[in-house]
């Protein structure tokens, strides 16, 4: 019976990948092929512009643009149309395949020259090769899309001082406002954008529209900024507005806590998890403050290697807060996790249902598969693992192919596969 059932499920994730496929199609195309020279000098003989997405595998936000925004059809259009993509990973990772490894130098060189100190960092280049605009942090669509019209618009350093000009001499209506914040951010003058910004949406009569959200929503980073207010007082509205799953603000406002409330800088170590919740909630909305302590433990417990506590944590906050479309890359992560630090039926179990589930969502990744087949292997289903297993190796590229065939060894031999 089971293994009649994994066949079903095999066929069903080789239906899916074509259609996967051509659903990818509609979004950005990134160059693969070319290394950084390649891709100036084409940009330059196309007359194009240059949009370069560094990331990190780490990084949350990087991997949220790149699963719903980047292959957004609407985004591909104007992207593909008009600039050269790339997307560039700026840390080392032991399951780096080789087209990432040969951009390891250059990954290095746009680190150094652009000074890069968050992910992701969205660079847009002229055609020449010159910084014309940046943007950092995860945007949503139309946001993203804002900042590559103003890219293509090619605001230069004399539009920036007119601008400041104006600004100085008492200047404050909004066209003024609004863009003096975005060419200050594109050109790194991050404070001054800042405070700018926070002036605007101070004055702005209706700050819920999508476009409005979408640009307080750049300049929101501290608890005392006015966004962060619209964040904790509207987040049902805001999420209805932005399309966009149901904690849009929730979760916007739970990474500013983060990184500026004393609950969570000060953090002890022995945290009382109910008294966080408690004190945050006299400050915030109930369901932000929950939420922020809740993501905040399961990787409190990972950061210290405390599994046993991890796993509890971590299940809990998928049972309270992932919402059924949310069963991508980072639940494969906390699979595998679970799959290498837990012995327990029960919780192996959970892991494979939320693998099992990631396959639905993402059946061409060849890594979803191998962490079902391992789950699959400690559980002592090793057939149906092997099987899996197997269809990984086809389905992989060569890069991927070593570490994949590897774990397929361990199991054809009986060895064990996890830590």
């Amino acid at each position: 019976m089971i293994m009649k059932t994994k066949i079903v499920q095999f066929k069903v994730i080789l239906i899916l990948l074509p259609l996967f496929s051509f659903s990818q199609d509609h979004g950005i195309k990134f160059r693969k092929d070319l290394k950084w020279q390649e891709i100036l000098s084409l940009a330059k003989k196309e007359n194009k512009y240059i949009f370069v997405d560094c990331y990190t595998t780490w990084c949350a936000p990087c991997k949220r643009m790149s699963l719903n925004i980047f292959p957004r059809e609407d985004v591909g259009k104007i992207m593909n149309e008009h600039f050269i993509n790339v997307q560039v990973q700026m840390d080392v990772t032991r399951n780096d395949n080789q087209q990432i490894k040969n951009w390891y130098n250059d990954a290095k060189e746009l680190y150094n020259q652009y000074q890069i100190k968050a992910f992701p960092t969205l660079l847009f280049l002229s055609p020449n090769g010159h910084l014309v605009f940046r943007s950092e942090g995860a945007d949503d669509a139309q946001a993203f899309l804002s900042a590559a019209r103003l890219a293509l618009d090619e605001f230069s350093r004399n539009n920036y001082e007119t601008l400041l000009s104006k600004y100085r001499k008492g200047a404050k209506d909004s066209a003024t406002l609004r863009n003096l914040s975005l060419l200050a951010e594109s050109i790194g003058d991050v404070s001054f954008a800042h405070k700018v910004a926070n002036i605007h949406i101070k004055s702005i009569n209706n700050p819920l529209t999508s476009d409005n959200i979408s640009y307080i929503a750049k300049f929101t980073k501290y608890p005392n900024d006015k966004g962060f207010e619209l964040y904790n007082k509207f987040p049902e509205q805001i999420a209805r507005i932005m399309g966009e799953g149901d904690y849009y603000a929730i979760d916007r406002a739970m990474a500013i806590l983060h990184k500026n409330d004393s609950n969570f800088t000060n953090i002890s170590s022995n945290p009382n998890w109910d008294s966080m919740t408690t004190n945050l909630s006299k400050k915030y909305n109930h369901i932000i403050a929950q939420k922020a302590v809740a993501d905040f433990k399961y990787r409190y417990y990972e950061r210290n290697n405390q599994w046993p506590q991890y796993i509890s944590a971590v299940i809990m906050y998928i049972n309270d807060y992932y919402p059924e479309e949310s069963f991508t890359k980072g639940i494969n992560y906390i699979a595998w996790n679970i799959f290498d630090h837990s012995n327990e039926p029960k919780e192996l179990e959970y892991a494979l249902n939320l693998s099992q589930r990631t396959l639905i969502y993402e059946p061409q990744d060849v890594y979803n598969m191998d962490t079902y087949a391992n789950l699959l292997y400690k559980l002592g289903r090793t057939k149906d693992a092997i099987a899996l297993q197997k269809l990984a190796v086809q389905l992989s590229g060569l890069d991927d192919r070593e570490a994949l065939q590897a774990n397929l060894l361990k199991m054809t031999e009986g060895k064990k596969t996890w830590n």
